[in-house]
């Protein structure tokens, strides 16, 4: 019943909706939290690309549950810049410095 919290939700799933890419900065898609899962996967253009950042390459397989892909959309998945340990975000970082 929280308004400002519905407006914030209903923002969220607007961006989504029109995004090209999603990041999923140090985020692992945790099986406990549904909701956000779910406004991810209900909202996001199935044309869009998924990039996870993250210390594990764990969060790829759960990318992959989550989004539904396999080898006929597997080109929506970014995976080189997950597993990397502490180097994964610097290292998205400076793909994007370097263009």
């Amino acid at each position: 019943n929280n308004r400002t919290l519905r407006s914030l939700w209903m923002q969220a799933a607007e961006s989504l909706s029109l995004a090209d890419e999603l990041v999923l900065m140090g985020f692992s898609l945790p099986v406990t939290d549904l909701l956000v899962a779910s406004m991810l996967t209900t909202n996001l253009s199935v044309d869009a690309t998924i990039t996870p950042v993250d210390y594990a390459a764990a969060v790829v397989d759960r990318v992959r549950d989550v989004f539904a892909i396999d080898h006929t959309n597997a080109h929506r998945l970014v995976d080189s810049f997950a597993g990397l340990g502490d180097d994964a975000i610097p290292k998205w970082v400076d793909t994007f410095a370097n263009i």
